[in-house]
């Protein structure tokens, strides 16, 4: 299983790739909720609390590098 840390680690690089193809699809907002329903969760093995929780401060931190952009 893995931490908090490991799988916000997870979730930022997809998250990322997620927002990178909406962009190049001409999509400039989205909801959280949908963000996660369309955000794979390939590699994650995790407690669904841990994932809730980490998908949180993923996505936060994947959003801040697309600020500027």
């Amino acid at each position: 299983m893995q931490t908090l840390e490991q799988a916000t680690h997870v979730l930022v690089v997809s998250i990322r790739n997620v927002i990178r193809d909406c962009k190049a699809d001409g999509i400039v907002g989205m909801s959280l909720a949908n963000l996660k329903q369309i955000t794979p969760t390939w590699g994650l093995t995790c407690h669904p609390a841990i994932y809730h929780q980490a998908f949180e401060i993923a996505a936060k931190r994947a959003a801040k590098g697309f600020v500027t952009e």
